[in-house]
């Protein structure tokens, strides 16, 4: 329920915010800026993938397996300063894109102990996520296209934030996505809460 619910909601905004990137820091920083694009980008797709990372590490957390938890994070430790050596000879848009290998490892990593102790693998959890990622991804490669319009940055912006969240719900509706029925059942009685009081 966490990896799913956290997925449907950060999938969307982080793929939305990474085709955004350039009318958002235009419009933000000014277009001095604009060379940031690629590492905003960047870091958008890695932390589309944290809820599984979070998710992992709760749950071996909460079985008590401190000791698991700290190996793990060593082995996380060393992949990564192994990924920042080998890339930083060639730029910090290398380093940046060594990020993107760091996550998907990270996450092979934090799931791989589960399969035991859970029986709950790494292609399960991607499994229950996929209709999030596949919808998010669509709605993301649909929305890119309005840059095309070359249309100023504030109505692009606009446009590709109306027509992202209206493509995401009726996309979340047609393929019947359980997340959003859940989401939409915790808005309704938080909003019937507020009402009563």
């Amino acid at each position: 329920r966490s990896i799913k619910t956290a997925t449907y909601l950060i999938m969307p905004l982080m793929i939305g915010m990474a085709v955004c990137a350039e009318p958002i820091i235009s419009l933000l920083l000014t277009d001095k800026w604009l060379p940031a694009v690629p590492f905003l980008r960047i870091f958008c797709i890695t932390y589309c993938f944290f809820p599984i990372q979070t998710a992992n590490l709760n749950a071996i957390k909460a079985l008590g397996r401190s000791d698991l938890f700290l190996k793990l994070e060593i082995w996380k430790k060393v992949f990564g300063l192994i990924a920042i050596l080998s890339t930083m000879w060639f730029g910090p848009l290398a380093m940046a894109y060594s990020a993107i290998v760091t996550t998907f490892t990270s996450q092979i990593i934090n799931s791989w102990p589960n399969k035991k102790l859970l029986n709950y693998s790494y292609l399960e959890q991607l499994k229950d996520i996929f209709k999030n990622m596949f919808l998010s991804v669509v709605m993301g490669a649909i929305v890119y296209c309005v840059s095309f319009l070359n249309l100023s940055n504030i109505f692009t912006l606009t446009i590709q934030v109306v027509l992202g969240i209206a493509m995401y719900v009726l996309g979340s509706i047609i393929f019947r996505i359980e997340s959003f029925n859940y989401v939409l059942g915790i808005l309704k009685s938080f909003l019937k809460k507020k009402q009563l009081s």
